[in-house]
């Protein structure tokens, strides 16, 4: 199995299907998925850019590097940001200075309540 099929194949376990943007290396969660989102994230995986960060990771065994890969991006768009949802915009791999591959993740969270409001305190009524 190649890398990027590993990425989404890792991602269908865990109940969330994307799907090809175009022509191009991005993915969109399928119509199943996008309600576990705050957004609509784009994953990018260039397989060059998959296959020289697998190598990067300097794992004796190839598999083992795609799957740290893969879990890289399972973790990123399954982690909860409040309310059950994910609020993950973009997430892939990237060539940066130097030739070196980098996984990014861009999150973009909703704004929490501020500590000590009323809607994370708990109130009782006056006994009468």
């Amino acid at each position: 199995m190649d890398a990027v099929e590993a990425v989404l194949d890792g991602l269908r376990q865990e109940g969330l299907t994307f799907d090809r943007l175009g022509e191009g290396d991005d993915y969109g969660p399928g119509a199943g998925a996008r309600a576990r989102f705050v957004h609509r994230p784009v994953l990018t995986l260039p397989p060059a850019e998959l296959e020289e960060f697998v190598r990067q990771l300097g794992e004796p065994d190839h598999t083992s590097g795609v799957e740290m890969a893969a879990l890289h991006v399972v973790e990123t768009l399954t982690t909860d940001h409040g309310d059950g949802r994910n609020a993950t915009t973009a997430v892939g791999f990237r060539f940066v200075p130097g030739g070196r591959v980098e996984f990014y993740a861009d999150v973009d969270r909703p704004d929490l309540p501020p500590p000590g409001s009323e809607l994370l305190g708990w109130g009782a009524d006056r006994p009468s």
